[in-house]
């Protein structure tokens, strides 16, 4: 089952601003959540690495590698497949980042967190 958090205005405006291959992180719930906008769509992340359940970045925005292109853990460098949350390389590899839903419900957007999970 899922749960269905409305984002805030504000939090959504955010959200639409972002451009190709930025991020933007949120609170939700008492929950770190990481926003990306890359060429496929929207991917929400809780912002937590598998490694040692600390946040990926400190900063409102995640660490990208020097390629811009994977998501690197500023605490230990383990680095994830932006479209998936897959720990390519790490101490966590084979793990993912806890991936959550994210639509527009053509005002503002809306998370799914699922029930019973955590996440």
């Amino acid at each position: 089952m899922e749960n269905k958090i409305p984002l805030s205005k504000e939090q959504s405006l955010s959200i639409a601003a972002l451009s190709m291959e930025q991020s933007i992180e949120l609170y939700v719930q008492g929950m770190r959540v990481m926003i990306l906008r890359l060429s496929n769509g929207l991917h929400a992340y809780e912002n937590l690495c598998p490694h040692r359940a600390k946040p990926l970045s400190e900063a409102s925005h995640l660490t990208f590698d020097e390629s811009g292109t994977l998501i690197e853990c500023e605490h230990h460098g383990a680095q994830f497949l932006p479209e998936s949350g897959l720990c390519i390389t790490g101490p966590c590899q084979g793990q993912s980042l806890t991936k959550l839903s994210i639509h527009h419900d053509g005002s503002r957007y809306i998370l799914l967190l699922s029930i019973g999970t955590g996440s």
